[in-house]
């Protein structure tokens, strides 16, 4: 999701929201109702793959790949690897043009597919698994801190917290007042559960953000700069190159 706010209620569960963020869900049975209100305005990729395709066409090719059963159902990992986030601009971009063929969209699938069985396979301790174990973390090389389901709670709001606001994201000392919970268990709960540090997370965001402008708009690189939080586009330029292994400029050529 790159612009916005949506609203939805699933059944048996309260009014959930989603802000700009990339997430991931294995859906069973889910029903439910999206809503928004008169002049909101909403802007999103999704990808959609059925059960069908994954079990009649990948599993036989590929019988000993992951089960994604390993996932948890209908639970909200607001977590993407960058580089399927990539995929899904380059997707857009192509989309915007009238040129995304199916042969080349299955492609792309295929990749996400193996992107997220490589994120899941390389550690049982990853990005998505550690949104659900609560666990300890080492501290130094004397000193563990638990995690308790409280912690884990305040990690989500601060989670919230900078999506909402990732243009000017409070610093950790105020964040961690925001969310009731101490400086370092904030961070290293963060890290853990995310698997990036708190300026990552925020930096993720404004980099997504900003390859989707520089993908589907026409604005200038120090306007784009500006939308995401930077005073000063050479910062901006620099950071994108760290990303995405090219300058905002060249970036765009390529779409």
């Amino acid at each position: 999701m790159y612009k916005g706010v949506t609203k939805f209620k699933i059944e048996n569960n309260p009014v959930s929201s989603f802000s700009p963020s990339s997430f991931f869900v294995i859906e069973k049975d889910l029903k439910g109702q999206q809503s928004w209100k008169k002049g909101q305005h909403f802007h999103g990729t999704e990808i959609t793959i059925f059960e069908r395709y994954f079990k009649e066409i990948i599993k036989p090719s590929f019988p000993h790949i992951i089960d994604f059963d390993t996932f948890m159902k209908n639970y909200t990992y607001t977590y993407l690897p960058l580089e399927i986030v990539e995929i899904i601009h380059q997707l857009q971009s192509l989309n915007h043009q009238n040129s995304l063929n199916s042969i080349y969209l299955e492609g792309k699938i295929l990749e996400c597919i193996a992107i997220l069985i490589n994120e899941v396979t390389k550690s049982p301790k990853n990005a998505f698994t550690n949104q659900i174990d609560y666990g300890n973390i080492n501290i130094g090389s004397n000193r563990v801190i638990k995690l308790t389901s409280y912690d884990i709670n305040a990690i989500q709001k601060a989670h919230d917290i900078l999506q909402k606001n990732y243009i000017n994201p409070p610093n950790i000392k105020t964040l961690s007042k925001m969310v009731f919970l101490s400086e370092q268990k904030l961070k290293a709960g963060f890290s853990k559960h995310y698997h990036m540090s708190i300026g990552e997370y925020t930096n993720h965001i404004k980099m997504t953000v900003a390859a989707n402008l520089l993908s589907t708009t026409d604005l200038s690189i120090e306007d784009i700069a500006n939308k995401v939080g930077y005073n000063y586009s050479a910062n901006f330029s620099k950071m994108f190159k760290k990303t995405y292994g090219k300058t905002p400029l060249k970036f765009r050529k390529t779409k």
